[in-house]
């Protein structure tokens, strides 16, 4: 074979193969952006759902804290109540009763969801939350 051939076919075969690398570079390029746009939209799904997690938790906190005062309120109101007019030991017993059956429904409705399997971060904020309410 010709000398002058065998570098033309030489660089013709060195053509194809960069080409080839080009196409495949092209190719691994696209594939890192579309992973890196599929990577973006799952952190943003994630931090979206971290934040209604947390505005949940947070309204929920709320809740409990506005019971716990209406409930504190409420006791010394009467607690005042029994200690200005004669009110017999029956009757702050009765509401001492009606105060212990609000306790335990809320007891007993954290001990239900302390046993569904997935603890996620808000029923963790709730479950500690309700925790410091009984100090």
């Amino acid at each position: 074979m010709n000398p002058s051939k065998t570098l033309l076919t030489d660089l013709e075969t060195s053509k194809r193969t960069i080409r080839k690398e080009q196409e495949e570079i092209e190719h691994y390029k696209r594939e890192l952006e579309r992973l890196e746009e599929e990577t973006r939209q799952k952190r943003d799904k994630l931090e979206e759902q971290r934040d209604r997690i947390i505005r949940e938790a947070n309204e929920k906190a709320h809740e409990i804290l506005a019971d716990a005062k209406e409930t504190a309120d409420e006791t010394m109101r009467n607690f005042h109540k029994f200690g200005k007019a004669n009110i017999s030991v029956a009757e702050m017993e009765k509401e001492r009763e009606r105060l212990r059956k609000k306790m335990n429904a809320t007891q007993n409705s954290m001990k239900t969801d302390a046993k569904k399997p997935k603890k996620d971060l808000q029923s963790q904020v709730i479950s500690n939350l309700e925790n410091l309410l009984k100090y």
